[in-house]
């Protein structure tokens, strides 16, 4: 049953290549159709055109924002290892205050 569908495959993607090739397209030459692609693009064209000096400004203010950012996350990390240690806390006194009594 294997053998079918492995041929099954193989030919649609053959109807594929060829549809590809009938269209004239060359996928290793395409370009960034996306929002994402066409902002870095704007993005990468401001930087160019700034200053030498505005250039160690702006890339100073990413590191900036790239170590807020950090913080942020590290300062998270730690905020989840407290609530779970806490929550273990008291489930340590609940299991040895109120539940042995029942016992």
């Amino acid at each position: 049953m294997a053998i079918p569908e492995k041929q099954d495959w193989a030919s649609k993607l053959k109807d594929f290549e060829a549809k590809i090739n009938q269209l004239g397209l060359d996928p290793t030459n395409s370009q960034p159709l996306t929002e994402q692609g066409k902002s870095n693009e704007w993005i990468t064209g401001w930087f160019a055109r700034l200053p030498p000096v505005a250039k160690w400004i702006a890339g100073g203010l990413g590191v900036i924002l790239m170590l807020a950012l950090l913080r942020a996350a590290v300062d998270f990390i730690a905020l989840v290892v407290s609530v779970a240690v806490f929550a273990g806390l008291i489930y340590i006194v609940y299991k040895l205050f109120f539940s042995s009594s029942d016992s």
